[in-house]
Parts: structure tokens; sequence; C-alpha cells
């Protein structure tokens, strides 16, 4: 059994699922993923950034589809991350796909957020859903789902009906607006936040902290 106290850190420990007794209240951090046995609780707010990956909207592939035709996503093309889809498509309502692969640090606990969707999205990863939210925050985690170090990450929004139906013709005062005014899609960055195997014992309870990968 390997003895911690004080601020130690472990490059091989993890790896080799050494037994680790770990004096309560020390940090200790794992170059690889945390012992059996070991468990961590959401990650605190207020740890600063060790990396920050910057991948570009033009990295970034846009499809959309109606309803009726999901999951028939065609015509790719880039996103407006800045002012969201409603000057591109101002008719349309249906379904947004971004798409994207992005390679992440291994040995670290990946979240994803949003900064604002408009209304409803999903995020897979490999395919996979990694869960389906419909109010801020917007953040995923992808922990489990991404394997050797890439991730092929897609994110399908869902907008409301207001631009078709005004396209249609409805008139939509009753709603207290003439015409769609409401952004569509995804308006403002994209981030990937990494996560070390950090620990903090107390109590049988640990946390980890992060780092932060922005796609802007």
């Amino acid at each position: 059994m390997l003895v911690v106290s004080g601020c130690d850190y472990l490059p091989k420990a993890a790896a080799a699922f050494v037994e680790i007794a770990i004096e309560s209240g020390f940090p200790v951090l794992f170059s690889s993923r945390a012992p059996l046995g070991v468990s961590d609780v959401t990650p605190a707010e207020n740890d600063a950034p060790l990396q920050i990956l910057t991948i570009p909207a033009e990295d970034i592939t846009l499809t959309h589809c109606e309803s009726k035709a999901y999951p028939a996503f065609h015509s790719p093309e880039k996103p407006d991350l800045a002012h969201g889809m409603g000057g591109t498509h101002p008719d349309f309502s249906g379904y947004y796909r971004y798409e994207f692969t992005v390679r992440l640090p291994i040995h670290k606990r990946p979240f994803l957020e949003i900064n604002d969707v408009h209304e409803t999205s999903e995020v897979f990863v490999a395919g996979q859903s990694a869960g389906l939210l419909t109010a801020p925050p917007y953040r995923f985690n992808l922990s489990g789902l991404t394997a050797d170090g890439s991730a092929a990450i897609a994110i399908e929004v869902a907008t409301t009906l207001e631009r078709k139906a005004a396209a249609m013709g409805v008139d939509l005062r009753c709603l207290n607006f003439p015409s769609p005014l409401s952004p569509t899609g995804i308006v403002g960055c994209i981030s990937i936040v990494l996560f070390w195997q950090r620990i903090w014992p107390e109590n049988g309870r640990v946390c980890g902290y992060k780092h932060t990968a922005k796609l802007m």
C-alpha cells in the first residue's frame, strides 16, 4: 500500500491501480485515472484554466433539416456563432446540427458547454447521446464517451416554429411581437471543459478541478 500525505504527484500509481491510502484534507494529482474506489463530484468553479485550445467556427460543419425530414440533414455550411442562424435562414424552423472533431488530452474529465441555445440542444459523441437540455446552463458530461483522446461531437439544436409560421403569413402579434425576433441556433461560444484527476479527500468525498478548451 502506498500511503500519501501532504501534496503529492503520483505519475504511475493510478495507471498501475496501486492501493493508495490518502490522508484526509491533502490534495493529490493523478496523471491517469483515479484508482478504483475513488470517485469525484461536481467540479468547483474557481479553478484557473490550465490550457485553452481554440477551434474556429470554420472548422465546424453546420447542416439543417425540417422536423418531418429528421434526421436527413443537408446543405453543409459554416455557422454564424456570433449572431445565430436567423440572418442566414430567416424563414427556417427545424433542426440545426453542428459537427466537429476535437482531440482531447487523455486522462481528463471532459464537459461540453454552450453559451446560449435557441431552443433545445442534444449532444452526441460518436453517435451516442450525452443528454438533452432545454434551458441553461447548457453543460454536458462527456466522461466515458470519448476514446483515444479524439472526439467526434455533434450538437443538434431544435428551433421554435415562429420563423416558419411567419413565413407562412401567420399573424404573430398575438404573441406580442410582429415578426420573429428571437435568435435561432447556437449564439456565442462552444467550450470543451476538461477536469484534471485531482482530488481533495475529505470525509470520504473528493472533487475535481478543471482546465478549459474553447471552440469559438
